[in-house]
């Protein structure tokens, strides 16, 4: 699996100077910076107007460095950038969208408090933690969205109606057909469209228990996380803790993604035979 967090945080420099740009101190100081080099010349002469420019090019480059050097603010970029990754405001289904949303806000609070260990010890242990935690979404954030496809494929609805009644119309004529050739041929066509059945049946289950599989996970994210929390702000940290931490989600990164790899499977298997 590629390094998902390595590839928010290449792109993430451009990202920065966008939402310096678009943050609404950057607005109100390249809107007063015209202003005052329009206006102000007459009134302070000993001022002259590119002299304005060169203060709000200041004061404008003070808040790109305070954007950039901003624990939050950098927290919230690779947030952003995340949830566009996965796609997340793609998913229709309210509940699930919550879900994954709810999952990618964590990655604010890790963020922010890895940006504040920047050069200590226990940096490089938390972020090789912070990588798996980027997998764990992703695979969670992607079960999600299977989940919410399946719920709008009207392909998999209309056979869900469709199939019984033509496995009933089958077996009718089954029980009073004569010829061995036939009556093989009518036994192969039951038995492929009650593997079709079964198929969609498992793919149903699956689904239903998204919601729950998708709150346990949260549940999950939010000790993960709170503990990350803890071991970045104490002075002594233990090994067993740490290596307890990333055995914990790699075990819950593990367990998302046979989850997400299973509905892939379930539902090419269903798509297949359609």
């Amino acid at each position: 699996m590629a390094n998902l967090r390595a590839e928010q945080q290449r792109k993430a420099t451009g990202a920065f100077l966008q939402y310096a740009l678009l943050r609404i101190e950057s607005a109100l100081v390249i809107a007063g910076t015209i202003l005052a080099a329009v206006f102000l010349p007459e009134l302070l002469p000993e001022v002259p107007w590119w002299g304005w420019l060169l203060i709000g090019g200041i004061g404008w480059g003070a808040i790109v460095v305070s954007s950039i050097t901003d624990p939050d603010t950098s927290a919230k970029v690779l947030w952003q950038l995340l949830r566009d990754r996965l796609q997340v405001g793609a998913i229709k289904d309210r509940t699930l969208r919550d879900r994954a949303e709810a999952m990618v806000a964590y990655v604010r609070p890790v963020e922010s408090d890895l940006y504040k260990l920047k050069g200590s010890t226990i940096q490089p242990i938390l972020e090789d933690a912070a990588e798996q935690l980027y997998g764990w979404i992703e695979q969670g954030t992607l079960f999600a969205r299977y989940a919410d496809t399946f719920q709008r494929d009207h392909r998999l609805e209309k056979r869900r109606q469709e199939l019984p009644s033509k496995i009933e119309t089958l077996a009718a004529r089954l029980k009073y057909e004569k010829n061995p050739d036939i009556i093989q041929r009518l036994n192969a066509e039951v038995e492929a469209l009650g593997r079709d059945w079964q198929s969609l049946q498992l793919l149903e289950a699956q689904m239903q228990q998204a919601e729950s599989q998708l709150g346990q996970t949260l549940t999950a994210l939010a000790r993960a996380t709170g503990e990350m929390h803890v071991i970045s702000t104490e002075e002594s940290i233990g090994q067993d803790q740490v290596a307890h931490l990333q055995q914990e989600i790699q075990r819950h990164q593990g367990q998302m993604t046979d989850l997400a790899s299973q509905i892939e499977q379930l539902y090419t298997d269903a798509l297949d035979k359609g």
